[in-house]
């Protein structure tokens, strides 16, 4: 498993993380031998990690504990790591159905994009 697919596990591990999230325009992301990894940029020194929020979480609190998540399995690798709350969403729903409609790009269940509407 590569460094950008361990940062993603790690913060989907994360309590109150329901899902990862393309970013604007489906820019975040990480290429790795497996392929292509939603959420995750990496880049020199700094590591972004872009997530759907459960809306009863405090997202200041769960920001410290993706970053936590991440240090942990990552180490030196992830340098700055900055997190990314793209989107809020009941627990209970999918992820997507929280979206305002602003055309968001969130990850299915295998990691690739998709647009709501």
């Amino acid at each position: 498993m590569s460094a950008p697919e361990t940062i993603r596990d790690a913060a989907l591990a994360t309590d109150g993380v329901l899902a990862m999230h393309a970013g604007p325009h489906g820019t975040a992301s990480t290429y790795s031998p497996s392929g292509r990894i939603w959420g995750v940029r990496t880049g020199t020194g700094r590591v972004d990690v872009h997530i759907v929020a459960d809306q009863s979480y405090d997202l200041v609190r769960l920001g410290r504990a993706v970053q936590r998540a991440v240090r942990d399995v990552a180490g030196d690798y992830a340098g700055e790591v900055m997190v990314h709350v793209e989107d809020i969403a009941a627990p209970t729903g999918d992820a997507d159905s929280a979206s305002s409609g602003s055309g968001a790009t969130s990850v299915d269940g295998q990691g690739r994009p998709r647009r709501s509407i």
